[in-house]
């Protein structure tokens, strides 16, 4: 929201496994953020539910996309030039990333990084899928560790945090740890999916 502000008539792409999906994650969070801006519906921007898109008054547009339904989707972003793309939930596209980002997102994006723009953000948890998946490459880190992993793929700035580190969670995860502590016991901190969702 910020940047399509600072960027009049800007594109921003936020990409997540399907369009339903993309729009059930982000969009509460963008009318919150919006109306927490002062910013009234009608008045300063508008959200057309069909095409899932934000119009702002200032004729930048927030995209929501949908990725996975067909390996064709990824190619309605080529020849775009996007100030943003987010791309979410990583660990669970089914499609061939790196030809997502490399053979298409980056290009869409280069044409503004010289203008404020060309961001491309990826995000998601660290996911089951490992060896060469792009995904995994990108974040990997030595076992049993926060430590990066020196064959990570270069060129990329990592952040990472746990759900403690959460401000917005942080209440609701004790809960749930305690609930698993209750049925579990110490041992569910072991459980592999368990660690992976939530450190």
């Amino acid at each position: 929201i910020q940047e399509a502000y600072l960027y009049p008539g800007r594109k921003f792409l936020y990409i997540s496994l399907h369009k339903d999906s993309a729009e059930n994650a982000i969009w509460d969070i963008i009318q919150e953020e919006l109306e927490r801006q002062g910013l009234k519906a009608k008045q300063d921007y508008t959200y057309n539910k069909n095409q899932k898109t934000i119009h702002l008054r200032n004729k930048s547009t927030i995209r929501f996309h949908g990725l996975d339904a067909s390996y064709k989707e990824m190619e309605k972003f080529r020849g775009g030039k996007y100030h943003l793309c987010v791309v979410d939930e990583c660990q669970s596209v089914n499609q061939d990333l790196r030809q997502l980002i490399e053979s298409i997102l980056e290009h869409a994006v280069n044409d503004l990084r010289n203008d404020g723009g060309g961001i491309l953000c990826l995000a998601g948890t660290p996911g089951t899928r490992l060896g060469e998946n792009y995904w995994y490459q990108l974040t990997k880190q030595i076992d049993g560790t926060n430590t990066p992993h020196p064959d990570r793929l270069k060129g990329w700035s990592v952040h990472e945090w746990s759900a403690p580190e959460n401000p917005f969670y942080a209440e609701q995860f004790a809960a749930l740890c305690q609930d698993k502590f209750n049925a579990y016991g110490p041992s569910y901190l072991d459980e592999p999916s368990f660690r992976r969702e939530q450190y």
